[in-house]
């Protein structure tokens, strides 16, 4: 049986935020990257790619699905990281740790050939910055 796969003209990964206007100032200062929309609830960011990043306010985004969005614990893993690559890795660290990110695991190299960094970003969003 041939089934028709979908296939999206963009993707976007919205992660639920505490405080919309500083995971905003956070990201822009770690990756640059310009604001594409920016209201008082939401941010969607400019990456780029044909994929996103989105900041979206955790009681506004609750009212989507009727259900609670549990807190991330800081320093714990949710299963769902931010798998990022960049051009400069020491450059990127820099402005992690000026952007008062948590390191979770220093850089090194991974069984599959990355080398990455693992960084939490203030909502405890897992960070990884990678160079393949």
């Amino acid at each position: 049986m041939d089934q028709k796969r979908a296939t999206p003209s963009k993707m976007l990964t919205i992660l639920a935020v505490e405080n919309v206007q500083r995971s905003r100032d956070f990201y822009r200062a770690v990756f640059g990257w310009s604001v594409r929309e920016d209201m008082e609830t939401y941010v969607e960011f400019d990456t780029g790619m044909d994929t996103g990043i989105c900041l979206y306010e955790r009681g506004a985004f609750a009212k989507n699905t009727g259900t609670p969005v549990l807190p991330v614990m800081m320093n714990s893993s949710t299963g769902v990281e931010l798998y990022i690559y960049v051009s400069d890795m020491a450059d990127t660290i820099n402005k992690l740790v000026s952007a008062n990110a948590s390191m979770l695991a220093a850089r090194k190299v991974m069984d599959w050939g990355d080398e990455v960094a693992y960084y939490s970003d203030p909502d405890g969003h897992i960070i990884a910055v990678a160079q393949g």
